[in-house]
């Protein structure tokens, strides 16, 4: 999604996620994205992704910053 919408994805993390359950959706890039990254809530796990989205306000260029959250 990130290639297609011309977003750059900085994955911020050492560890890796496994995507619980896929997504198709015509929404948003933004939604797809908190779509995805609210699998992990409330989940019985040590450390979960979480994601940021910029705007650069000077060329409206959006890069995404994942991160590891641990809980």
């Amino acid at each position: 999604w990130s290639l297609s919408e011309n977003v750059e994805m900085i994955w911020d993390s050492n560890q890796e996620f496994e995507v619980k359950s896929l997504i198709a959706s015509n929404d948003t890039y933004e939604k797809v994205v908190a779509a995805l990254l609210r699998q992990y809530i409330g989940q019985n796990i040590s450390a979960r992704p979480v994601g940021q989205l910029f705007i650069d306000p000077d060329n409206g260029k959006k890069v995404l910053i994942v991160q590891t959250a641990q809980m």
